[in-house]
C-alpha cells in the first residue's frame, strides 16, 4: 500500500512559480521557464494553449468590426493576478502592442471561466477548460484563429525521494493527456 502523503499546494502564475523553488517554499513546480534552477531537474511536459474568449454578446458589444485597438481599450479584461502577463503577450502577438484596458482580477481559473461565461470580461482561458462552453456557444473567440501557446516545464528538487518520483510520474501521465505536444 502506498504511504499517505500530505500536500500543501501553492497557486502561482506559471511565469513566476520557479521563484517558489528558488526560495525553498516548494519541492516541485510547473513553470513556463525552461531554465533549470540550482539543485533541481527540469523537463518539458507539453504546451498549454490559451484561447482569448468572451460571450458572443460581449464580442458584439465591444468588437462589432473585429478585434481592434479601440474595442480592446474599452473591453474589460480578465487577469489572474497582477503578475499575469498572458493577456499582454496575446495582445502583443495579435496587434503588436499591449493596450491599457479595464481589468478584473480573478485568481482562480474556475472563477476566471465563470466571469467570462457571465459576460463580465474577455480572458485567456486554457483551451481544454473552455472547450465545453465554446462547443455550447456560451463562449467564442474574440479573435478567431488566434491563440497563445505556453510551453510548460516540470521542475523538482534533485533529491532521492520516492514521493517526488511518484509525483513526477503522475505529472507526466496527466500532462500527456491534458497538454499539447511541443512543436519542433
Amino acid at each position: 500500500a502506498a504511504t499517505p502523503v500530505d500536500f500543501d499546494l501553492r497557486v502561482e502564475d506559471q511565469d513566476h512559480s520557479a521563484a517558489l523553488l528558488r526560495e525553498g517554499t516548494v519541492m516541485a513546480a510547473v513553470s513556463a521557464s525552461a531554465e533549470a534552477i540550482q539543485g533541481c531537474t527540469v523537463e518539458a511536459i507539453g504546451v498549454m494553449r490559451y484561447r482569448a474568449v468572451a460571450t458572443p454578446d460581449f464580442v458584439r458589444r465591444y468588437f462589432p468590426v473585429g478585434t481592434d485597438v479601440d474595442g480592446l481599450s474599452r473591453a474589460p479584461m480578465l487577469t489572474f493576478n497582477r503578475k499575469d502577463a498572458l493577456q499582454g503577450r496575446f495582445l502583443q502577438q495579435l496587434i503588436g502592442r499591449s493596450v491599457p484596458a479595464p481589468t478584473h482580477f480573478a485568481p482562480s481559473t474556475p472563477c476566471f471561466l465563470e466571469m467570462a461565461r457571465r459576460g463580465l470580461a474577455w480572458g485567456m482561458i486554457p483551451e481544454a477548460m473552455a472547450e465545453a462552453a465554446l462547443g455550447r456557444g456560451e463562449l467564442t473567440d474574440i479573435a478567431p484563429g488566434a491563440w497563445l501557446d505556453v510551453p510548460l516545464y516540470w521542475h523538482r528538487w534533485r533529491v532521492s525521494s520516492g514521493v517526488l518520483d511518484q509525483l513526477t510520474r503522475e505529472v507526466r501521465r496527466v500532462a500527456a493527456k491534458a497538454l499539447r505536444v511541443a512543436a519542433g
